[in-house]
């Protein structure tokens, strides 16, 4: 019984090595996963917020034109291409878009509508 016991012995640790081993591959390929999906997560989380905030930015610069009467829609325009490249600036659906916000001026040159590229919530 020793010599076929001890053999026993022998293949009962090795499946057992084995399947430690293999536990072991996979566990840490699940971990290697998390961190990586994490990683991609938050470098999406932070480009997000750094386009909600440049839109926000945007936006706020905007507000001292537009708050006085009489405003023209080339002064409107001036002040939200600031720091914005001329390419940014096109016309769809009656929208004039320069950067991540769309501005919609009635036949008076007058600024009606403003809204931003994406929806923030």
């Amino acid at each position: 019984m020793t010599v076929g016991g001890r053999s026993l012995v022998r293949l009962q640790m090795k499946k057992s090595t084995l399947a430690l081993g293999a536990a072991l591959v996979v566990t840490n390929a699940a971990w290697l996963y998390a961190f990586i999906d994490a990683g991609v997560s938050y470098s999406y989380l932070a480009d997000s917020y750094r386009h909600a905030k440049a839109t926000a930015t945007q936006a706020l610069a905007l507000l001292p034109v537009v708050a006085k009467s009489g405003v023209s829609r080339a002064s409107v325009l001036a002040v939200a291409k600031q720091d914005r490249q001329a390419d940014e600036v096109f016309e769809k659906d009656g929208m004039t878009w320069i950067g991540d916000i769309g501005l919609r001026f009635d036949s008076a040159g007058t600024l009606v509508e403003a809204r931003p590229a994406t929806d923030p919530l």
